[in-house]
């Protein structure tokens, strides 16, 4: 019974961390999202911008291979040069495919620009001390939601 228990208890751990790793997943991506949105509309794109950021199965590449090229060399500069993505996500090929779009819009070069601006590389030093300092946001939504859930 004493072995049942703890095998139980050890379920129960590996699946609050499963949670805890999916919701810190989602809210990298809503982070990133909500970071490629306000660029996109400081450059204007009011009414475009759900458009412009929407990629789905069915989203195609441009056939120009100059064209997609330039937005890979562009994605390419925001992962080296800023902080648009943090540190804990994975670069998401479906930017890719916005900088397409961007690119075709003439908008990816000044797109760039203000990411650098808005969300300029910080030195690995600087980002230890913050990470260090706060409790991520993913964290206290776990603990909020969990309080007093009982692990069946």
């Amino acid at each position: 019974k004493a072995r049942n228990q703890k095998v139980a208890e050890n379920n129960c751990l590996e699946w609050e961390k499963l949670n805890y790793d999916i919701h810190s997943l989602r809210y990298a991506r809503r982070e990133v999202r909500s970071r490629w949105k306000k660029i996109l509309l400081q450059l204007g794109y009011q009414c475009e911008v759900e458009a412009l950021l929407c990629v789905n199965k069915r989203s195609r590449f441009s056939r120009d291979q100059d064209q997609l090229n330039k937005a890979t060399q562009l994605l390419k500069q925001l992962l080296d040069r800023t902080s648009l993505f943090p540190p804990e996500t994975a670069h998401q090929s479906k930017y890719l495919c916005v900088m397409d779009r961007l690119v075709s819009l003439d908008s990816a070069e000044d797109f760039v620009r203000l990411a650098k601006e808005k969300y300029p590389k910080q030195s690995s030093l600087r980002v230890m001390k913050a990470e260090r300092n706060l409790t991520p946001l993913p964290f206290l939504n776990f603990l909020f939601f969990n309080v007093g859930a009982e692990c069946r």
